[in-house]
């Protein structure tokens, strides 16, 4: 089924196509030097998220809890309405 020069696992329908998948697989060196690269990027950056949301979430409550104690409980609307609507007629 195979000869000389034929690549193997040629005789079958589809074989040659498994061979190549397995032969194009890395290696052991090769999977433990991906692993090691993608931790050596994947954990910094793991980690600036991890602070960055840690962070946000600090100022979010700092300034909820500012807004809380010293914001006005309610917006002045009547005298805001009295001072927006000088000199506009309204239909009716």
């Amino acid at each position: 089924m195979t000869g000389p020069g034929k690549p193997p696992g040629t005789g079958i329908p589809g074989a040659g196509r498994v061979f190549q998948v397995i032969q194009s697989q890395p290696g052991s060196a090769s999977r433990i030097a991906m692993i090691v690269f993608l931790l050596i990027i994947a954990l910094p950056l793991l980690l600036l998220g991890l602070i960055a949301a840690a962070v946000s979430v600090a100022v979010f409550l700092v300034l909820s809890g500012w807004n809380r104690l010293f914001g006005k409980r309610s917006p002045d609307w009547a005298k805001h309405d009295a001072e927006g609507r000088k000199g506009v007629r309204v239909r009716r």
